[in-house]
């Protein structure tokens, strides 16, 4: 499985319906399925 990391960007557009970037993020997420989703703590 491939790995992808995603920075504090990616996270606040996924999990606010709000962002101008959900809908992308949703999009994109979807489109390179299936996929290992990783960061660091430091960017939560």
């Amino acid at each position: 499985m491939r790995k992808v990391f995603a920075d504090t960007g990616y996270w606040v557009a996924l999990l606010n319906p709000r962002d101008d970037l959900h809908q992308k993020v949703q999009e994109v997420s979807e489109a390179i399925a299936p996929v290992h989703i990783f960061t660091r703590e430091m960017i939560l």
